[in-house]
């Protein structure tokens, strides 16, 4: 979960560089969870997110930037767990080339529907399936309301790309991603469109297995904005291996307190059968 967070420094660099800049942002959810699980109760989860990103600019235009994330969480789902690390180390270097980005980068095709809930309750979960392939490095480039992203990694032949392209309203991306060390395929379609205060999501994904059965699944996710503060959220997902199905349904809300608060929550089913919910407050600053 990305949230914006506060300090901004400018910093003015030496010859030959015409300014950097240094900016933290970031935030955090707390709340209550119950994910239904036998044996578990419900808990309380926190989570915060600061990113930091330096960025200059060389004297023919071309921004280099670096990031990386600072993420701790707490929750009481298995007694009091605590983690803290430093993660996702990205360089960019972007142009009127387009953007070439190195790093702990995210496969082209890593793209799907929103979950419900201030942390999410996993409804998204059953209409996207993962690949396991990976990427240290990544290219994109758009133009006018076209759009393509390149992934793929050093290591390895795993391979993703992406297509993007807006039209009356709606947009759209397709992706497709290849796994190197199984030979696993998969396929994925993301299509978004309003009608008057509705913004629907329509999600469908195929995951080809080498020696093993094929998944199909597809989802629903729906927001009704009732005013500037209050969206009510709707979710359905799907997945289909050989002859077995499963699937999700969840509903929640969204409202804004203003200054970048705003409380969240949902319930539902998940694809384990599992009743599940959330209640919390989402923050960035």
């Amino acid at each position: 979960m990305k949230k914006v967070l506060f300090a901004t420094t400018a910093l003015v660099a030496t010859a030959g560089v015409a300014q950097a800049d240094i900016t933290i942002t970031g935030g955090g959810n707390a709340g209550i969870r119950d994910t239904g699980a036998a044996g578990t109760d419900p808990f309380l989860h926190t989570e915060l997110d600061f990113n930091i990103v330096g960025t200059t600019t060389t004297d023919n235009g071309v921004t280099v930037s670096a990031s990386i994330d600072l993420d701790t969480d707490k929750s009481g789902a298995a007694g009091t767990t605590t983690a803290t690390a430093v993660n996702d180390p990205e360089v960019s270097v972007s142009g009127g080339f387009g953007t070439v980005s190195f790093g702990d980068v995210s496969t082209a095709n890593d793209f799907g529907l929103p979950d419900i809930g201030f942390d999410g309750i996993g409804i998204d979960d059953a209409a996207e399936i993962a690949l396991s392939a990976t990427a240290d490095m990544s290219y994109s480039y758009s133009f006018g309301d076209f759009g393509v992203t390149l992934s793929g990694d050093s290591a390895n032949d795993d391979f993703a790309v992406a297509f993007n392209y807006a039209i009356a309203g709606a947009d759209i991306t397709l992706g497709y991603g290849r796994d190197d060390a199984t030979g696993n395929e998969t396929t994925n379609l993301l299509v978004k469109f309003s009608v008057s205060d509705v913004a629907l999501q329509l999600y469908a994904a195929q995951l080809s297995v080498v020696g093993g059965a094929d998944s199909d699944s597809y989802g629903l996710h729906a927001a009704y904005a009732v005013n500037d503060a209050l969206t009510i959220v709707a979710a359905y997902g799907q997945t289909e291996v050989g002859a077995v199905s499963t699937d999700a349904l969840g509903v929640g809300f969204s409202y804004g307190l203003g200054g970048g608060v705003s409380i969240a929550g949902g319930v539902g089913e998940d694809e384990s059968d599992n009743s599940v919910m959330d209640l919390g407050i989402n923050f960035s600053f």
